[in-house]
């Protein structure tokens, strides 16, 4: 049987460390071959779990939620601000998050505005 010398596991950064309790290792010195693969498995799912939180947490910061009752013409679609503004729905919302438009056109509006066509 193979052992290896026991070594914990520090990473660079103190913002990287994670609980380690899937290694229930005491006063050990020495590890066996099967106990080395274990721990670099854990580690490897550990930097892969962490890796996925930091891109979670970075997704969740760059998030911008419109949210509450907004006033919106029943006609032309504008949205009333906070200082009883009138605007157009895609400034409203461009100014107020991170969207952006690109504008096309509906078959039925297609149809209603280009008769003509056979779109």
């Amino acid at each position: 049987m193979k052992t290896y010398p026991f070594v914990l596991y520090m990473p660079a950064n103190k913002a990287d460390t994670v609980p380690c309790e899937c290694l229930q290792l005491k006063s050990i010195n020495m590890i066996t071959d099967a106990d080395y693969e274990l721990m670099e498995q854990k580690i490897h799912d550990l930097e892969n779990q962490l890796t996925q939180a930091k891109s979670e947490i970075e997704t969740l910061t760059n998030l911008k939620c419109l949210c509450g009752i907004l006033s919106i013409c029943a006609g032309c679609k504008k949205i009333r601000d906070g200082n009883g503004d009138w605007t157009q729905i895609e400034a409203y919302i461009k100014d107020h998050s991170e969207a952006v438009f690109s504008h096309d056109i509906c078959p039925e509006c297609a149809q209603q505005l280009y008769p003509d066509f056979d779109i």
